[in-house]
């Protein structure tokens, strides 16, 4: 038993320094002042959120509060900076990345730890699992957006651990995840699907733990009928693409869909076709269609990184294929 603690002792200690490693020019390269002006524009919200300041931040973005709230946290209990060697340059500049960085590499090195024992867990050797978590780390939504000042990081942590508790039936750690998630970002919605996927009706006793913090949210976060309008724009748009037929359609929305994981998509069919898939990840198979489905009902331009929140799915079966594949080829 010693033993095998002192063994996920050291992959959890790997990933973390793994995660470091892809952050790093999040924490020391990142330019909030051009950056989040581009491609992230989220960042400038959830800068002003993480110094307590909410004010003119849009509903939808002041609601996660999850992230921010940890980055005040640690800004006023742990200033990290007495111990960084004054002659770095900007480093007064770099505090708001330093901290929300500390926060990413946590959690995308606890994401890649439980979705190695995850995929452990439906039958994948050590190896296997290890392989898995690295797919996740090294994948492009990872590295690009998982890694700066936004909330998809501790999201993505929160989702993984929602899955994992469904599939070892660990309810109080299922609710656990779906709070901190549904505090982090809302994107953690996605699991009620899984639930029902997994469980196959309506009503169940992982869907019911998770039940109280649905009713929490909209209960406690939608109380206008600006919130209204959020909750309602999903349909409206939905009746709208309807009206309008495939010229509703946006092009780009496939092709981002396509290209969340790229290459992966052919291992996922593949092993669908080829491999022998454990029932909890047949049971999962139609979450697949969420990164074609979504972009498609919702106002923004760039959905890749809300679409890869599927990867604990994508991945596993990639890992099945890659080992069918090599397998293969051994035998020959």
């Amino acid at each position: 038993m010693q033993s095998n603690w002192i063994r996920q002792m050291i992959l959890a200690v790997f990933f973390l320094g793994t995660a470091f490693n892809i952050t790093y020019w999040a924490i020391a390269k990142y330019d909030f002042k051009n950056d989040m002006k581009t491609a992230v524009t989220d960042a400038s919200r959830y800068l002003k959120m993480s110094h307590g300041d909410f004010s003119g931040v849009e509903r939808r973005y002041a609601r996660r509060v999850m992230v921010p709230s940890l980055v005040l946290f640690l800004r006023n209990q742990f200033p990290v900076s007495r111990f960084i060697p004054g002659e770095y340059v900007d480093i007064a500049a770099k505090m708001d990345q330093l901290y929300f960085g500390i926060i990413n590499i946590l959690a995308l090195a606890g994401t890649a730890f439980l979705l190695s024992r995850f995929c452990q867990q439906l039958g994948c050797s050590p190896l296997e699992g290890v392989i898995a978590g690295l797919i996740f780390l090294t994948s492009f939504f990872v590295v690009t957006y998982y890694t700066v000042p936004l909330v998809d990081a501790l999201t993505a942590f929160c989702l993984m651990g929602c899955y994992y508790a469904l599939l070892r039936r660990r309810l109080l750690w299922l609710s656990l995840f779906f709070l901190i998630g549904i505090l982090t970002k809302e994107a953690i919605f996605l699991i009620l699907f899984a639930i029902v996927l997994d469980q196959r009706k309506l009503c169940s006793a992982p869907l019911f733990v998770c039940l109280p913090w649905v009713i929490f949210y909209f209960g406690f976060f939608y109380t206008s009928a600006a919130d209204a309008h959020d909750v309602t724009f999903f349909f409206s748009n939905l009746r709208q693409l309807l009206a309008g037929g495939l010229a509703a359609f946006r092009p780009f929305a496939l092709i981002e869909a396509l290209e969340v994981f790229m290459a992966v998509w052919f291992l996922a069919i593949y092993a669908l076709r080829k491999c022998p898939v454990p029932d909890f990840i047949r049971r999962q198979q139609w979450i697949l269609v969420f990164p074609f489905v979504f972009p498609f009902f919702v106002g923004e331009a760039s959905l890749g990184r809300i679409a890869f929140y599927v990867f604990p799915i994508m991945i596993f079966l990639a890992v099945l294929a890659l080992r069918d594949i090599l397998e293969s080829e051994t035998g020959r």
